[in-house]
């Protein structure tokens, strides 16, 4: 990661921690998964971990371009 990309990690992260609506939705999945590890295979469960592992790249790709897509078009604004 370069030096924006940890900028806006860590102002998200201190975003996420202050936000009561994040912990409960994070209070949600961690249950969620708690309940997938009694009910899944093993292999299930890997399988299922595998594609979470992916959507949330492709979420995290898609939050970092929308971040900067942001930021050009404040730029554009301004000048």
């Amino acid at each position: 990661m370069n030096d924006l990309e940890n900028d806006i990690v860590e102002r998200l992260t201190y975003t996420q921690l202050q936000s009561l609506e994040y912990k409960q939705a994070y209070e949600v999945l961690r249950e969620t998964y708690k309940r997938l590890v009694i009910e899944l295979t093993e292999k299930q469960l890997d399988v299922f971990e595998e594609y979470f592992s992916a959507v949330m790249e492709t979420m995290a790709i898609t939050e970092k371009l929308a971040y900067k897509q942001g930021i050009a078009d404040f730029i554009n604004v301004l000048y």
